[in-house]
């Protein structure tokens, strides 16, 4: 009931003070750790945790960003192979937002299962019953949280880039000094 000689039960009973306190903590290390430590000080079930809905955001808004920071690489390396597998097609297009909207017409089912799945994972991984799948807009993290357009939009100049010429022409260059530099040997002396 009190932690360094301090009663916080006044404060972490208050919504609007424990809205504050939880919205300090969200982006520590240490969060799992601190949220157990609340419920388990200031809260005499857990269902009255769960119910206080400074809680209930908190713990979604911090799923949601361990999950797009799980879920980054897969979704980048779909959008990869998107473009890759679709690339003649996007050729023809002569503005971003074709290429956007036909690459997201490809993935979309595929990063909405990615993101329930994760959520549904780690759900199940910190044993939260009193948040469902459906607290979580996945249409609003795909397209504002990750800005999904954006990364189309990268991965596909990534992938023209390295189709160009100049690139092709660094790559080139780069390797003929590089074996230049072993078929001479002067540049390499011994050291007695």
């Amino acid at each position: 009931m009190t932690n360094n000689g301090y009663d916080l039960t006044g404060i972490m009973t208050n919504e609007k003070y424990a809205d504050v306190v939880l919205n300090s903590i969200i982006r520590s290390n240490e969060f799992w750790i601190i949220i157990e430590d609340i419920k388990q000080r200031y809260f005499a079930s857990e269902e009255m945790f769960f119910s206080h809905a400074g809680v209930k955001l908190c713990l979604i808004e911090r799923i949601k960003s361990e999950i797009i920071s799980d879920v980054f690489e897969t979704i980048t390396a779909s959008i990869s192979s998107e473009i890759r597998d679709n690339w003649d097609e996007l050729e023809d297009f002569d503005d971003y937002d074709d290429i956007t909207d036909y690459v997201l017409q490809g993935i979309d089912c595929d990063i909405n299962a990615e993101f329930s799945d994760a959520i549904h994972v780690k759900l199940t991984e910190l044993k939260i019953d009193a948040i469902s799948e459906n607290d979580f807009d996945i249409d609003t993290i795909i397209s504002d949280e990750i800005n999904i357009i954006d990364m189309i939009e990268h991965e596909y100049d990534k992938l023209m880039y390295y189709q160009s010429d100049d690139f092709n022409e660094n790559v080139k260059g780069a390797v003929e000094r590089i074996i230049a530099l072993f078929n001479d040997v002067s540049w390499f002396t011994k050291q007695t």
